[in-house]
């Protein structure tokens, strides 16, 4: 079975945040890289499925939960 990485609204509403963030408070290329770093991060789990921490928040669901950390960012 394939694995999916799920990008929600808050997750993606977090992601311009700290882009948004950066870009004020530092440069617009260090804001990128931050958010692409991130969005990278992501895709691992599509070629290392168990790499992740379990969700415990999503424990009950069905389908297994995953996430990963990334500097400050989960």
């Amino acid at each position: 079975m394939a694995l999916k990485v799920y990008w929600t609204d808050f997750s993606k509403s977090q992601l311009k945040g700290i882009y948004k963030y950066y870009s004020e408070n530092a440069t617009k290329r260090v804001a990128k890289n931050i958010v692409t770093n991130l969005v990278k991060e992501s895709e691992r789990l599509l070629k290392q499925n168990k790499s992740g921490q379990i969700e415990l928040y999503l424990k009950h669901r069905k389908e297994e939960f995953r996430y990963l950390v990334c500097n400050n960012y989960k």
